[in-house]
């Protein structure tokens, strides 16, 4: 997620940073399920952190869908 962003930042066309910053959010997005099923499968017993990583993830997400759609420039 952070490299996407990295490399985000750093394009010049605003075409290829949307695209970019849309790759992060799909990983933030996939990171959120994974997250998901460990606790499911028991691979975590602190539903607390699991709790405040899966509203963190969501938070990125969203922020880098303003960013894709133009609401926030970064």
């Amino acid at each position: 997620i952070p490299a996407n962003i990295a490399e985000g930042f750093a394009r010049r066309r605003p075409r290829d940073k949307a695209r970019l910053y849309n790759i992060a959010e799909g990983s933030a997005e996939e990171l959120s399920v994974f997250v998901r099923l460990a606790t499911a499968l028991g691979y975590s017993d602190r539903p607390a952190y699991v709790q405040k990583l899966i509203k963190d993830t969501a938070m990125m997400a969203r922020r880098l869908t303003d960013v894709t759609l133009g609401k926030v420039d970064y």
